[in-house]
């Protein structure tokens, strides 16, 4: 079966540290997230064509996207996958606010992982993709999952444990709202765990 030449991923945000979870209990937010764009190229590896916004840096050892990407690549090509022996280049659609609280990096984290993983042919699961996203996130804002696994799954998602992976969808009543506010002030992720 041949690949597809182009695949596109969305990823909602989400909010980490839910109530007395630190960093085992998030929720997934509705409406805005982040869209990554994978297609075949020339360029051997993972290239930046556009990394969502002027500050992100293109290159794909510094980009969360391009880290999940490499990580699927890796566990694919580990898993026995063929994968094609050509490059790929991403194109982000930044949606959420950066250094906001929404779970930016993650968001681009697990929509990087899952366009590749279309890319290649769908060859991980669940947790697979939560560890290649899981390998983005521990390099650019911190080892945890609680943003990465309602990025993927939706809803709320509760982390059980890091190595193995183990997370679990929490039932939501339809009922319950969640309202989000965002400041105009930003923090880094570093530097608001850096208070804890």
């Amino acid at each position: 079966m041949p690949f597809p030449q182009r695949a596109v991923a969305f990823a909602p945000g989400s909010i980490g540290n839910l109530g007395p979870g630190l960093d085992i209990l998030g929720c997934a937010v509705e409406g805005a997230g982040d869209v990554v764009a994978a297609e075949f190229c020339d360029d051997h590896g993972i290239t930046v064509l556009e990394p969502g916004h002027p500050t992100l840096p293109t290159d794909p050892e510094q980009h969360a996207s391009a880290i999940a990407a490499m990580a699927v690549v890796r566990l694919a090509t580990s898993a026995g996958v063929t994968t094609p022996a050509r490059g790929i280049a991403l194109r982000v659609t930044k949606g959420l606010p950066l250094s906001a609280g929404q779970g930016g990096s993650a968001a681009s984290a697990v929509a990087g992982a899952v366009a590749v993983n279309a890319l290649v042919g769908n060859p991980l699961g669940r947790d697979q993709l939560l560890a290649a996203a899981l390998v983005a996130e521990s390099r650019v804002a911190g080892r945890h999952l609680d943003n990465i696994a309602p990025s993927l799954m939706g809803g709320v998602v509760l982390v059980r444990s890091l190595d193995p992976i183990d997370v679990l969808a929490i039932p939501v009543p339809a009922s319950l709202r969640l309202v989000l506010a965002s400041p105009a002030q930003t923090l880094r992720t570093a530097e608001a765990r850096a208070v804890l």
